[in-house]
């Protein structure tokens, strides 16, 4: 075949649409993968966001439900916590920093809250103790200090109080805030013990003793694995001469130190406060008997006899 000059043979001209249309046609598929790739992360992308917007949704929910907890009782406080730690167990733990958040606020606020619930106030624990403080005086006039009613393992009634408060007298009245004074208790039954404590008997036969003890529980003596600390804060209850003649007078410490068998406190025992009632507050239990002061200089500081010391003697 011949060739006309400045025309393209007709062969040529096929063999060059062909490229053409080949070309685009692959042009066409990388750039439509392209779009669908394009798509794809796209898509994961707000799949991310979305999740991330879900957690952080529930974090702050979490945190509306502490907020809530701080502003109730702490009667409901417990109810709540649980609630609380129902809410965060259905939290996918997927986010360390989550359940970190989780395990910090439930276990800050189940403490706080149990705390709460616990500690009574000083006002609750002065209403209880009083009644089982006892003022006790030698009927031969030569004086007189504080004791503790007790029911010992005899199911008997007795007055726990400090050996240098009977001395050597043999007959002593007992009196009680809330006792009437027609109905004195007066006893000739004392042990002295080894140490600077003393048990004044009172039978077990007294109906007033018998519906004190049954009309409200005896809270007893601190378990030895709770006796006050260092820096723990007390209550001596007891009837010093400078307080009231009525009633018993409350001073308020804390256990400043130790020192053989006796607590070292700062809250203040006067001449009378002997025998009477040491109480721990964060516990509110009996842990010992006021027994006397130590003076240096100005400084005073006051020794309360170990109840555990002289334990199983009475």
């Amino acid at each position: 075949m011949k060739s006309q000059k400045g025309f393209i043979q007709i062969p040529l001209l096929i063999a060059i649409i062909l490229a053409v249309s080949i070309a685009g046609g692959a042009s066409y598929v990388g750039v439509k993968q392209y779009q669908n790739y394009r798509l794809e992360l796209f898509k994961k992308e707000q799949l991310n966001l979305e999740d991330q917007q879900r957690k952080d949704l529930e974090v702050e929910t979490l945190k509306q439900e502490v907020e809530i907890l701080k502003k109730q009782k702490p009667q409901i406080i417990t109810q709540e916590i649980t609630k609380t730690q129902e809410i965060t167990k259905e939290i996918p733990l997927s986010n360390e920093k989550l359940n970190a958040l989780r395990e910090e606020i439930t276990s800050q606020f189940l403490t706080k809250t149990q705390n709460q619930v616990q500690t009574p106030s000083i006002t609750e624990i002065v209403g209880h103790w009083r009644f089982f403080t006892a003022k006790v005086e030698d009927v031969n006039g030569s004086g007189w200090g504080s004791g503790l009613i007790i029911k010992s393992s005899d199911e008997t009634f007795k007055v726990l109080t400090n050996k240098h408060v009977v001395k050597e007298g043999t007959t002593f009245n007992i009196k009680l805030p809330g006792n009437p004074t027609d109905n004195i208790l007066q006893s000739s039954t004392v042990h002295r013990g080894s140490e600077d404590f003393a048990t004044i008997s009172l039978g077990d036969s007294n109906e007033y003793l018998k519906n004190l003890i049954a009309g409200d529980a005896y809270k007893g003596v601190c378990p030895d694995n709770k006796k006050p600390i260092l820096g723990d804060e007390i209550l001596i209850l007891g009837y010093p001469g400078a307080g009231s003649q009525t009633d018993v007078t409350i001073t308020k410490g804390i256990i400043s130190g130790f020192e053989k068998n006796y607590f070292i406190t700062d809250a203040k025992v006067n001449p009378g406060n002997s025998g009477g009632v040491a109480i721990d507050i964060r516990n509110n239990c009996y842990f010992g008997i006021p027994t006397y002061t130590n003076l240096s200089g100005i400084e005073a500081l006051a020794r309360i006899l170990d109840i555990w010391k002289v334990m199983g003697q009475f």
